[in-house]
């Protein structure tokens, strides 16, 4: 899975699970501060983390979404070359901070037109796709015989491999989770 490095469920044995497993219980643990505010600053973002990082150490920021952030710059500057401020920026407060940053983006109106997502059609793609060091992407093919299911693919990965992760949703919940996991002996 992304976690472990893995691409190939079916060939985790119980060992890799049961490490995977404590990775994801050690993950749940970690404080985290959802971003959610409609035209949030990159100031005002930077001032949350340094004041939640003053009552312990902040391990996951969720920051929804990059459109939606009201971007500081000249007026000048192309939309472009303001996002791509936003996420020089936000990858450089990760790193002070010692957290990770989740940031979701768009999707281009053309990503509707294909099977899968791809990097291309990340909105103002250029700049998150540079900084970024992983990009997630979630797709829902609206399978009507299987209208619970999802893939999670990983299309880019500084530490690792890139590969795809078949997911359950449960809407009731809020919920998604991995695809039923099979294991084989190697």
């Amino acid at each position: 899975s992304v976690a472990t490095g893995h691409t190939n469920l079916r060939a985790m044995t119980p060992e890799k699970w049961e490490r995977e497993q404590e990775a994801m219980n050690m993950l749940a643990g970690l404080p985290f501060i959802p971003v959610d505010a409609p035209g949030a600053t990159l100031g005002a973002i930077a001032e949350i983390i340094h004041k939640e990082n003053t009552k312990g150490q902040v391990g996951l920021v969720i920051v929804d979404h990059l459109q939606a952030m009201s971007i500081e710059g000249g007026k000048n500057e192309s939309r472009a070359t303001q996002v791509g401020a936003v996420t020089r920026t936000l990858k450089a407060l990760a790193g002070q901070a010692k957290c990770a940053i989740l940031l979701g983006a768009q999707l281009n109106r053309e990503a509707g037109m294909t099977d899968e997502p791809q990097l291309k059609h990340l909105k103002e793609s250029s700049s998150i796709e540079q900084d970024a060091n992983m990009v997630m992407m979630i797709y829902d093919p609206e399978d009507k015989l299987r209208p619970n299911t999802r893939t999670l693919f990983l299309r880019k990965n500084r530490s690792g491999p890139v590969g795809a992760v078949p997911l359950v949703v449960r809407l009731d919940l809020s919920r998604m989770t991995g695809a039923e996991r099979e294991t084989v002996k190697q």
